[in-house]
């Protein structure tokens, strides 16, 4: 749910999600910051979809 123009829980879970991710894959190269950021972004955003949906 959007308003006021502000980014939806799910669109900001998904980028902080994507970024810490990446960076906890990052030790393990390219491809664990890839697997990281793709698993953490997922998390985040479904995370945020709950949140969007249980706030009025």
């Amino acid at each position: 749910m959007k308003c006021c123009g502000k980014k939806s829980h799910a669109e900001r879970g998904a980028r902080a999600g994507a970024a810490v991710g990446a960076a906890l894959g990052s030790p393990l190269g390219p491809f664990g910051a890839g697997i990281g950021a793709g698993f953490g972004g997922a998390t985040g955003y479904l995370a945020g979809r709950v949140r969007d949906d249980l706030t009025p």
